[in-house]
C-alpha cells in the first residue's frame, strides 16, 4: 500500500508533469529529424504520451473538486486530446500509383512496410487537366486555299467573313484542336477537329481549319475520377484533387501526382488515409478553448468586479 501511495503521489506530482513534456520534447527534436519511420523514436513517444495521459486523468480524478472550473475544462480537453492521439494509432497511410484505366486491390501500407489488401478495388477511370487559356494561331481555309492567320487563344472566338470561331480546348498529346462553329445570328452550325478533320458541318461547307502552332500552357488544375468495386459491384464513385480528397466512409484518397511512365503513359499517384483520431482531436481542441476562454472571462470578471 505504501509503494502504492507513493507511486500515486508521484505520478499526480508537477515535477513529474514537467518531466514527462521535457522528455516528450526532446524525443520530437530527432523525431522531427529523423526519417519519417524510425520505430523506435515513435514508440518512446508514444510511451511517453501514455504516461503523461495517466498522470493527467490521475490528477483530474483526485483533485476535481478543488480545482477551478475552467481548469477541470483544460483537464478534460487535454485529455479527450490525447485519447484522440491514441486512435490515431488504429489508422494507417497507404500509396499506390496507378495508371489511367487500371485498378487494384492492394496498396502499399507504411506502417507495416508492405502491400496490403485493401478490402475493395480502387480503379482509377480518368485523369482530367485543365490549362489556362492557351495563346494558339489558327489558319483557316476556304475550299482547301489559304484564307487568313488567325492568332487568338482557347475560350475567345474570332471572325472571319461571315462566320464565328470558338477554339474550345487542344490535346495536347494529339495537338487536336476542337472548334465550334457558328453563323452571323449565333447559330451554332457544327463542330470541327483540327488533327483528324472530323467535323458535324454542314455539307459541302467551304470553310477547314489547322492549328498551326501554341504556347506552352500552363497548369490550371488537376484531377482523377475514382471508382470502388467489391465483388463486381460498384459501390461508389468520385473526384480526388489535390487539398481536395475523394472521402468514402473513414477513408480519404488524395492525389499526391500525375506524371508518365518510362513509355509515356500517365499515371497518378494516390495516398490513401485513415485516421480516426481527427473528430476527436478536434473535439478535445474545442473544449479547450472552451476552458481558456472561461478562464479569461472568469479573470476579467474579478478585474472588473
Amino acid at each position: 500500500m505504501k509503494f502504492l501511495e507513493q507511486l500515486n503521489r508521484l505520478l499526480t506530482s508537477k515535477k513529474w508533469s514537467i518531466t514527462l513534456f521535457a522528455l516528450l520534447c526532446i524525443i520530437l527534436i530527432p523525431r522531427a529529424l529523423l526519417p519519417e519511420k524510425n520505430s523506435y523514436v515513435n514508440t518512446l513517444a508514444t510511451i511517453i504520451l501514455v504516461l503523461i495521459a495517466i498522470s493527467l486523468f490521475l490528477c483530474t480524478l483526485h483533485k476535481y473538486r478543488s480545482l477551478k472550473k475552467s481548469t477541470l475544462i483544460i483537464h478534460i480537453g487535454s485529455l479527450v486530446t490525447l485519447a484522440g492521439s491514441f486512435l490515431s494509432l488504429l489508422g494507417f497511410v497507404a500509396t499506390q500509383n496507378l495508371h489511367e484505366g487500371s485498378s487494384t486491390e492492394t496498396a502499399y501500407r507504411w506502417d507495416v512496410e508492405k502491400d496490403s489488401p485493401l478490402g475493395f478495388t480502387l480503379e482509377l477511370t480518368t485523369i482530367h487537366r485543365e490549362f489556362f487559356p492557351v495563346e494558339i494561331r489558327i489558319g483557316v481555309l476556304k475550299d482547301s486555299v489559304k484564307h487568313g492567320l488567325f492568332q487568338t487563344r482557347t475560350g475567345k472566338k474570332f471572325a472571319t467573313d461571315d462566320i464565328f470561331v470558338l477554339p474550345e480546348q487542344i490535346d495536347f498529346d494529339t495537338k487536336n484542336l476542337e472548334l465550334r462553329v457558328f453563323d452571323k445570328e449565333g447559330n451554332e452550325l457544327g463542330n470541327f477537329s483540327t488533327a483528324t478533320g472530323l467535323n458535324t458541318l454542314p455539307k459541302n461547307f467551304p470553310y477547314s481549319f489547322k492549328l498551326v502552332s501554341y504556347k506552352d500552357p500552363t497548369l490550371k488544375r488537376i484531377w482523377v475520377d475514382l471508382k470502388i468495386h467489391r465483388d463486381g459491384k460498384r459501390i461508389t464513385q468520385g473526384a480526388s484533387e489535390v487539398n481536395h480528397p475523394f472521402k468514402w466512409n473513414d477513408l480519404n484518397f488524395y492525389l499526391t501526382k500525375v506524371d508518365l511512365d518510362q513509355y509515356g503513359y500517365p499515371y497518378a499517384g494516390l495516398q490513401i488515409v485513415k485516421d480516426p483520431s481527427v473528430p476527436v482531436v478536434f473535439t478535445g481542441f474545442g473544449i479547450i478553448c472552451l476552458g481558456l476562454a472561461c478562464c479569461l472571462f472568469s479573470k476579467h470578471m474579478k478585474k472588473n468586479g
